[in-house]
């Protein structure tokens, strides 16, 4: 469906299966429904500039040379109309209308592979191009349509993966659509994934500013907004000292972690076995480090193993974002958009309509490593920076690959504490 292309035995053919023309005429007949299509049609698409005896000559040469390279006599049948014979080959645009047909939704999604002809072109016949563009937009109208119906169901059962993976696709079919966006935001927060939500609709944002100059509809703001303050941590520290109560006999450790303070900024890494209290541990240390008034930066960051290899940056962008938010001054916002715009672009708040914001800039790994660096040291060069990553083993591998340039960044080492 997305390339033209003609196989046998799933090998791809060559001959007049990998001309152009024959192509064309290929996916033509393809494309048409059971009655097929007209000789006078196909001519008109295909030779837009030969007169009819020469189109017709033309067509009989192409059938022909299709019937002997393909070694299917009785490929293309009909007298006036032409179609193709379903029991000499199969079509995926056919098994894909087949497949809305009989309801099975998944199986139409299964034998999208992009869009119709993508890339294809036939040089010198305008009306084909406009013909394969109105294709390529009912197809893809159709698969969204699909998409969504899917996504709806799987919700509906309270299959929130199922959900998430059906709007996903959508969004990247249709990325500027607030529809999908909303749609996947709502999916995402309904499986208990706010940060990821709040995610998209920045990086929804950021495309529609930067491809379409306007801003997410008001509904992807506001939900924005709404995730955004179900997710802020409450302002007390009033539960420090519970968490405390629950690390006793962790006084080597926790002496370990105080240590980590001593210099201007320290990334710090807690290992065990599950269930040992580590989260406890190190959630124990950051409420003792804000009940002392001491001046730090404490940004946090989860690893996801639902998302693992699906979500690049994952526990930095939620650091990131974090520091943002947390700062009433605004110092590490403004930092950040100075010294890493790219990383500011997709963590920066929403805005409304309007009002300045970072732009999201092609940046290779290597220039997001550099920004990073940067961003860090000059933040530690203000205050102590703590980091702390939840679940740092399901991290995804451009996490890991930023992980070392980080911490140099910093201009500490990690510290690693069994515990």
């Amino acid at each position: 469906m997305s390339s033209g292309e003609y196989k046998r035995d799933g090998a791809p053919c060559r001959g007049a299966a990998v001309r152009r023309n024959t192509l064309a005429l290929l996916a033509l007949l393809a494309a048409a429904d059971k009655n097929g299509a007209s000789r006078d049609k196909l001519i008109a698409f295909l030779w837009p500039e030969s007169d009819t005896e020469h189109g017709r000559n033309l067509l009989r040469q192409a059938c022909f040379a299709l019937r002997r390279d393909l070694h299917q006599p009785e490929l293309i049948l009909g007298a006036t109309e032409l179609r193709l014979n379903p029991e000499a080959v199969s079509s995926d645009v056919h098994a894909f209308a087949d497949a809305l047909e009989r309801g099975d939704l998944a199986g139409a999604v299964a034998l999208y592979g992009g869009p119709f002809l993508d890339g294809f072109y036939l040089r010198g016949s305008d009306e084909f191009e406009r013909w394969a563009e109105t294709e390529r937009g009912r197809l893809a109208k159709q698969v969204c349509a699909v998409l969504e119906a899917l996504a709806t169901q799987a919700l509906a059962g309270a299959d929130h993966r199922a959900a998430e993976q059906w709007w996903h696709r959508l969004a990247a079919l249709d990325p500027l659509s607030s529809h999908a966006a909303l749609g996947l935001m709502t999916a995402l927060a309904a499986g208990g994934d706010r940060a990821g939500a709040i995610r998209h609709a920045r990086v929804h944002e950021a495309m529609l500013r930067r491809e379409l100059g306007t801003a997410p509809e008001a509904a992807v703001t506001r939900l924005a907004e709404r995730l955004r303050a179900e997710a802020a941590p409450p302002e007390s520290s009033e539960a420090a000292p519970a968490l405390a109560g629950h690390t006793v006999g962790r006084e080597a450790e926790r002496g370990e972690l105080r240590a980590g303070l001593a210099g201007r900024s320290v990334m710090l890494c807690v290992s065990g076995e599950p269930g040992v209290g580590k989260t406890t541990l190190v959630e124990s240390f950051l409420g003792e480090v804000t009940a002392s008034d001491r001046l730090c930066w404490i940004a946090r960051g989860r690893c996801s193993e639902r998302l693992a290899g699906a979500e690049a940056y994952l526990p930095f962008l939620e650091a990131l974002e974090g520091l943002t938010h947390s700062d009433p001054r605004a110092s590490a916002a403004r930092l950040m958009q100075d010294v890493a715009p790219n990383w500011y672009a997709q963590v920066a708040p929403l805005s409304p309509e309007g009002s300045p914001r970072g732009e999201l800039q092609a940046a290779s790994q290597d220039r997001l490593k550099r920004e990073l660096s940067a961003f860090l040291l000059e933040l530690a060069r203000l205050r102590p920076l703590i980091v702390f990553f939840e679940d740092l083993h399901w991290a995804d591998a451009s996490t890991v690959d930023l992980l070392g340039p980080s911490l140099a960044g910093a201009g500490r080492r990690a510290t690693r504490v069994s515990a």
